[in-house]
């Protein structure tokens, strides 16, 4: 799951509750935080993510040569 589907799957969340006030106040975040993920000035958080399903992992692979 890349950026783009993280950031539809939250705003799918909040369309779900109507608003990002009630989502924000059902995930237990303040709607300054959940605004800014949606407006790309933050990233989303453990606890953002978690209200929506989601788990930040970070992963590395070999590309191209001998490993």
């Amino acid at each position: 799951m890349d950026q783009a589907a993280v950031l539809a799957r939250i705003i799918s969340f909040v369309s779900a509750v109507g608003s990002v006030r009630a989502f924000a106040r059902k995930a237990g975040l303040s709607e300054v935080h959940v605004r800014d993920v949606l407006q790309g000035r933050r990233t989303p958080g453990p606890r953002l993510l978690a209200s929506v399903g989601v788990e930040r992992r970070v992963t590395y692979v070999v590309v191209g040569g001998d490993a």
